[in-house]
């Protein structure tokens, strides 16, 4: 394995290539539906191969239409451990496609800023989602400000491993760092911990205060309610069924985020499915291996937006412990500011007159930084080789200086 020292130079050596190979070319409109396929190229013909189960012969078939899979993904998934699959080398994964793949991470080199703000925004906004929450709550760590940055740190610091190692290679550190996180998610789903009180958790009138903004501030928008088996704080299974944080934001909102080389996103979605795959999910829950807009658009809206317009004194505190765990390290960085960024710059139907009346100056301050950054990446490739590389080094050194031994709760 190289040393950590190359590794960030070659990590710089690629964005520094991928993007100036790539960002004359133009890019696909976000809306579109892509095609999911695997090609072999056999004898200069391309040989389609129909993505399958690998569940049992007596299992329903692979479900093409989004109301099957939504309806798979909702209403069966939460009942099935996520672990369920055989971690195997990807050479055994019928479908995987390793050309993919590294496409696949040529995306994640070219849009490593949009990555770390879209998985951010989709931790921060995942934590009303209940299913998610009870998994961190029941650790009995992950409430406390410090406790959440080092861990979600880690996180960071293991998905960097699977995109600079190949996981093809059962060697390699990454397929290694699968097999941990495999670990990590069988211990936290049969957690049997109480969940910390309020009081644990630091809730405080400041954050209620919040809490009754957001809710006020969704109120008028309409979506559907979400499954009562997701609202609850006693779900069927503690364990998220999908990865829908760590593709669906770039795959909703690519242009608010500065996503660029569109045309690499259908490795993007390969990728995940079979990190999907290596870590349990069967196929026909898996997320990646259905990319459709319409359904992420419905997940986003029927379980995203309809937990938060719930969300509640759990929910705010698992935020407000992130938050100011980055924001040790990040000073300008706000609660409020992200809060208010995050949902009023998604669409004009969030006026947020009531999160604004709670804002302070640092927090306007927050809200306009990281709508200029954004609005950098996207309109400009100067700005947003800048910010690439500022981002792998700062997470290269956070890394360094945090984590010089792995994260020290697991």
């Amino acid at each position: 394995m190289k040393p950590d020292n190359d590794i960030a130079k070659s990590q710089l050596s690629s964005v520094l290539n991928s993007e100036l190979l790539f960002h004359s070319e133009k890019n696909i409109d976000h809306n579109m539906t892509l095609t999911k396929r695997n090609n072999n190229q056999i004898n200069g013909t391309t040989e389609v191969i129909r993505i399958s189960s690998t569940e049992k012969e007596t299992d329903p078939p692979f479900v093409p239409d989004i109301e099957g899979f939504y309806d798979r993904l909702i209403n069966e998934a939460p009942y099935i451990p996520g672990d369920k699959m055989d971690l195997v080398p990807v050479s055994e994964i019928p479908w995987a496609n390793p050309s993919l793949m590294k496409d696949g991470v040529k995306f994640g080199i070219c849009n490593l800023f949009a990555l770390v703000m879209a998985n951010t925004a989709a931790l921060m906004f995942g934590f009303s989602v209940k299913p998610e929450s009870v998994v961190l709550l029941k650790s009995g760590k992950f409430h406390q400000p410090e406790n959440a940055f080092l861990r979600y740190m880690s996180t960071g610091k293991r998905i960097s491993t699977w995109y600079r190692c190949n996981i093809c290679d059962v060697n390699s550190e990454g397929f290694k760092q699968i097999k941990a996180v495999r670990k990590l998610h069988t211990y936290y789903a049969k957690s049997s911990k109480p969940f910390p009180s309020l009081a644990e958790m630091g809730y405080t009138p400041d954050m209620k205060k919040l809490v009754n903004a957001i809710r006020k501030d969704l109120a008028h928008l309409k979506f559907p309610d979400a499954p009562e088996h997701l609202l609850t704080w006693n779900p069927p299974l503690q364990f998220s069924q999908f990865d829908f944080g760590f593709i669906g934001l770039v795959y909703l909102y690519p242009k608010s985020l500065g996503v660029t080389n569109m045309e690499l996103m259908d490795g993007f979605f390969h990728f995940w499915a079979v990190i999907g795959r290596l870590l349990g999910l069967e196929d026909r829950f898996n997320l990646a291996l259905h990319a459709d807009p319409k359904l992420f658009k419905k997940l986003y809206e029927n379980i995203g937006m309809a937990s938060l317009k719930s969300t509640d004194k759990r929910v705010i505190s698992l935020q407000y412990a992130l938050m100011e765990g980055l924001g040790k390290r990040l000073p300008l960085l706000t609660m409020k500011g992200w809060v208010y960024y995050g949902l009023k710059d998604q669409g004009d139907d969030f006026e947020g007159t009531e999160v604004w009346k709670l804002m302070n100056a640092k927090d306007k301050i927050c809200y306009y930084m990281i709508k200029g950054t954004m609005a950098g990446v996207r309109n400009n490739i100067i700005i947003r080789v800048f910010v690439n590389l500022l981002s792998l080094l700062l997470l290269q050194l956070s890394y360094w200086i945090y984590l010089p031994k792995g994260c020290p709760l697991t």
